[in-house]
């Protein structure tokens, strides 16, 4: 099957990187250079590998779930694949199909990564996310994972179960399985870029956040 193309008007930034990279801040700065110039937007949350507050039941469904039972890579897929389908349904679809700007604080490029290093075969999760338009703008936010880890360590005190791989294999210390994971991510992500059916945007971690919102927004409307 081949994917949905982009409509008329309809846009989508789809930001990606290694957990830790900065995508949610950097969709926050985006969002809030896109209110200043009174666009119409709006940002479409994927779902983290982070315990985050959500409102839905579908999600509070899924915070209970993966607490007491572990999921296996399969599940894990289609945990992800039904997430995205929801936000896109509630926050994507409607800005999308009404000539808006959707900013995608992770796509299905997550997936084609995480459910790829987990043994899930890429033509199925194409076929699986078939569903969703390719993105305008393909933003890879590039840092270290050495960076990442301290990032994430400051937030919230050390990498989680998932972000750090020990699902699908053994690790010293989550800092190690972190690291181990994450570079095994960024050697993927660096494949699809490679592939990417759409312009891609490379941020270093070292861009101001003014100046990322800026070179993304040219990008955007270059054609």
């Amino acid at each position: 099957m081949k994917r949905n193309n982009m409509k008329e008007g309809g846009k989508i930034i789809a930001i990606e990187g290694i957990d830790g990279a900065g995508k949610t801040t950097h969709a926050s700065n985006l969002s809030a250079e896109l209110m200043y110039r009174n666009a119409h937007f709006n940002v479409m949350r994927g779902l983290s590998f982070f315990e985050y507050e959500a409102e839905s039941h579908f999600h509070r469904t899924y915070r209970t779930v993966r607490r007491n039972i572990p999921l296996g890579k399969n599940s894990l897929s289609l945990w992800f694949a039904a997430d995205l389908s929801v936000r896109w349904e509630h926050f994507g679809q409607p800005t999308y199909d009404s000539g808006g700007i959707v900013i995608a604080d992770r796509y299905y490029f997550s997936s084609f990564v995480r459910d790829g290093i987990r043994g899930i075969d890429i033509r199925k999760l194409r076929v699986l996310y078939d569903f969703l338009p390719i993105p305008s703008l393909l933003v890879y936010m590039k840092i270290s994972p050495q960076i990442a880890y301290n990032r994430i360590v400051e937030r919230a005190g050390e990498p989680g179960y998932y972000e750090s791989g020990r699902d699908f294999r053994p690790a010293a210390d989550p800092r190690t399985g972190f690291i181990s994971y994450q570079t095994q991510c960024q050697k993927e992500y660096e494949k699809l870029i490679a592939q990417s059916p759409c312009p891609v945007l490379i941020l270093e971690d070292d861009l101001k956040p003014n100046e990322a919102a800026h070179q993304v927004l040219t990008n955007l409307f270059a054609d």
